[in-house]
């Protein structure tokens, strides 16, 4: 097989979201849930490039499972801890879970899911520092939706290892607070570099609640009308972030990574494109997926 050189080293900042490896996810996910052969083949591909994080959660339907029925033994593997409105297990319980589930001993990072745990449960953080004590998890952190969450985190005094943020052409709120982060050696993970693939979705058939950004979709989509270099030059935008240690992108093939980083060596976002969605800002409901209509 060969490979396109590249950048390589940039292409291994790339983690693998496991979501659609258990779940029919994604605005515009219109494959359903990934196949065990074409997870095999995603994983065997992305170890090629460096590529060694998976993204997973115990909320992701039947991700663990599949994960677990493949050699994942060489990979840094992050699950997260769910919701307390979805959960009726424990901390220790909900990570022994996801240890079997998966067929691993420990984890690389396991995060807490619904933030909003940590700021209702003050023990919450000292049951993960123990199990990072005990060297089930070697990094525990939080994934979050707004920057203050992060800035309450902070003023409690917790400092994660590992803070997992939404982040793309669009979405920069957390630009200024990454740059802290990272110098008290906390790693920084983003996701939603497609905006969960609202960034593929026929312009017309996407419902008006998306009408402040539209202009922009329409001038991405003239810009870049095929779907497999949009993505890659979207793609391309994230990786280039210094202050951003990984990024979780949903893959629902092995031809779709290959694209994808096909087009995100060869090259960034033009300018027309970065100076427009720099110029606006929109409301953050807009730019969170779970506050999107159903």
């Amino acid at each position: 097989m060969n490979i396109d050189s590249g950048d390589n080293n940039i292409i291994s900042k790339i983690a693998l979201g496991s979501a659609q490896f258990g779940l029919d996810y994604g605005i515009s996910n219109t494959s359903g849930m990934v196949q065990i052969d074409e997870v095999k083949k995603i994983i065997e591909y992305a170890s090629l490039f460096g590529i060694n994080t998976i993204d997973t959660a115990y909320a992701y339907g039947k991700s663990e499972y599949i994960l677990g029925k493949i050699d994942i033994d060489s990979w840094n593997v992050i699950s997260k801890l769910p919701s307390k409105k979805q959960r009726s297990i424990g901390v220790t319980s909900g990570i022994n879970e996801s240890l079997k589930r998966l067929g691993l001993e420990n984890l690389y990072g396991y995060l807490v899911h619904d933030i909003e745990d940590l700021f209702l449960d003050e023990s919450l953080w000292d049951k993960l520092t123990s199990l990072k004590a005990k060297n089930i998890v070697k990094k525990i952190g939080v994934s979050v939706y707004k920057p203050e969450e992060i800035k309450k985190l902070m003023t409690n005094g917790i400092i994660p290892d590992i803070v997992q943020i939404p982040f793309n052409i669009l979405d920069n709120r957390f630009e200024p607070l990454c740059k802290e982060l990272r110098k008290k050696d906390c790693e920084i993970h983003s996701r939603s570099t497609f905006l969960q693939g609202l960034f593929f979705c026929p312009i017309k058939k996407i419902d008006s609640y998306f009408d402040p950004i539209k202009p922009f979709l329409d001038l991405l989509v003239r810009k870049y009308p095929d779907k497999e270099k949009r993505a890659g030059i979207l793609l391309s935008y994230v990786l280039n972030k210094r202050n951003i240690d990984k990024v979780v992108i949903g893959i629902e093939s092995k031809n779709q990574l290959m694209t994808n980083i096909k087009f995100a060596q060869q090259g960034k976002i033009d300018e027309e494109i970065k100076t427009w969605a720099d110029k606006n800002e929109f409301d953050q409901s807009i730019l969170m997926p779970n506050n999107w209509p159903s």
